[in-house]
């Protein structure tokens, strides 16, 4: 079954899924830019845990239902914020965070689900009633996702200009047929933005950039 993805604007996630627990079995990857383009996808009969890079201030809602009434079926949402996710090992790169789990609560940096003490993210009936880094409604999410929702909860109004509009369509072309173009036209598009944008947030568009493209 592939799972039916809602994206919004200006998100840049990479998600890995894996068919067994502790992030073993089966490995099936699906990425995001902020152009809109995806790459990959997930048969949601396939997810048992996952890793999650994303820009932070990110958020992924995983949905047992992909019907305007999801939010009465289970879904967990897993944000991606400061304090409770892993820092990438690239000054550019994407914080993450890992689930060995999808069903139980575990840290968020954990490697392996918790045995002893099993228990399960805290329930909520609707996302805006939820707090942390993770909650949703139970009900069990192993192998049965239909949706994912993924969305920015700080930025999304954000209108990238026009030179970022170009830099991105070039990039992902690159990105495409020829990725060892990639790195050098990365650094050319990043300096010849620092030279034309101009606004409060130039630095953080140009980190976007980055983190879009660097792997």
């Amino acid at each position: 079954m592939a799972v039916i993805w809602r994206v919004g604007p200006g998100v840049r996630a990479d998600l890995v899924a894996y068919a067994g627990k502790n992030m073993n079995g089966k490995r099936q990857q699906v990425r995001f830019f902020p152009s809109g383009a995806q790459r990959g996808g997930w048969d949601g009969r396939e997810v048992s845990s996952l890793v999650i890079r994303a820009l932070p201030g990110t958020r992924v809602i995983l949905a047992a239902s992909d019907g305007d009434h999801w939010q009465q079926a289970a879904w967990r949402c897993i944000r991606v914020v400061s304090g409770h996710s892993l820092p990438s090992e690239k000054a550019t790169g994407l914080p993450g965070v890992r689930v060995p789990d999808i069903d139980m609560m575990d840290a968020y940096d954990a490697k392996k689900t918790e045995t002893d003490f099993q228990a399960s993210y805290p329930y909520v009936d609707a996302v805006e009633q939820g707090s942390g880094w993770t909650f949703g409604r139970g009900g069990g999410l192993k192998n049965r996702i239909a949706m994912v929702l993924i969305e920015r909860e700080d930025d999304v109004g954000r209108v990238p200009t026009a030179g970022e509009t170009v830099a991105r369509a070039i990039l992902d072309t690159l990105h495409r047929t020829h990725p060892d173009a990639l790195p050098g036209a990365l650094e050319a598009a990043a300096l010849a933005l620092s030279h034309v944008l101009d606004g409060a947030d130039a630095d953080e568009r140009i980190h976007d950039l980055r983190a879009a493209y660097e792997e």
